[in-house]
């Protein structure tokens, strides 16, 4: 082989063996992508602001939708009945609910904390709410769902308390707590899927709701009115359907005062 044949033989397998390399490391690289390369992950006390705000402009919420309920279990089989219903909430935790089928009514409206996550809040009654629901505002990471990046408030077991915070938007996409007020302690998950803005703010339109207490139910907005005024004795009335009326959540603990000045000390301590 003539010197000049030889030499680019050599310059071939040298340029394929960078091309070579160059992939493997790019696929080395993909490999190694985790949560901890997508940036750095803000803190609870910094994440919880940016959610209420998207809801800050709802002092009250009219809302028309269809509500899909599934009874029964695996041996005794689903049934699935779908009605028509009316919720009106006040914020910051008022709720009242009325089926609009005439034949059928409601006989028990399930755990609808969640829904004070979607009405005005301040960032501290945000908070306190969430740690009463059980969520670790202390563990914070990034996880996905449903191909979206999102911060994971509250510890990463299945069956523990958390809130999925999608991270281009600040809105809640997945809520796990432990129902308030239950003695039984059931756990209920929540899907918040095709958020719409609405009057400056963001809304879900489609929520499920799951938990081992109540039958699974999803609901599918219709009509939404924020902020229109109605007659509060709604809250009240015992002729006009199931109502749950859930005030604002007091000091039901001091541990848990403490706990949410001890947090927000620590932030005011990171940033003076």
């Amino acid at each position: 082989m003539s010197p000049k044949c030889y030499s680019d033989c050599r310059q071939g397998i040298s340029g394929w063996s960078k091309c070579f390399i160059g992939v493997f490391l790019l696929f080395c690289l993909s490999l190694g992508v985790s949560e901890k390369s997508l940036g750095y992950v803000l803190q609870a006390e910094q994440i919880v602001p940016f959610m209420a705000a998207n809801a800050s402009k709802f002092k009250t919420l009219v809302i028309t939708q269809f509500t899909q309920q599934e009874k029964g279990d695996s041996t005794k089989g689903l049934s699935s009945e779908i009605f028509r219903e009316k919720i009106w909430m006040q914020a910051p935790g008022r709720f009242h609910s009325r089926v609009l089928n005439e034949d059928r009514v409601r006989p028990e409206v399930p755990d609808v904390t969640f829904r004070r996550l979607l009405l005005a809040n301040s960032s501290e009654s945000s908070m306190q709410l969430l740690m009463e629901m059980g969520i670790n505002l202390e563990a914070v990471a990034f996880t996905r769902i449903d191909g979206n990046i999102a911060y994971r408030i509250g510890d990463a077991a299945p069956d523990s308390p958390k809130i999925l915070i999608e991270k281009e938007r600040f809105l809640p996409l997945q809520l796990k707590y432990w129902s308030i007020g239950d003695r039984a302690g059931a756990l209920v998950e929540v899907t918040f899927k095709d958020y719409r803005e609405v009057d400056k703010g963001w809304y879900p339109f489609e929520i499920t709701h799951t938990s081992e207490r109540w039958p699974n139910e999803a609901y599918t907005i219709l009509t939404i009115l924020p902020n229109t005024p109605f007659d509060p004795s709604v809250f009240s009335s015992p002729m006009s359907g199931p109502t749950s009326d859930q005030s604002p959540v007091g000091e039901k603990g001091l541990s848990n005062e403490e706990r949410l000045k001890r947090i927000i000390q620590k932030f005011e301590d990171r940033y003076q």
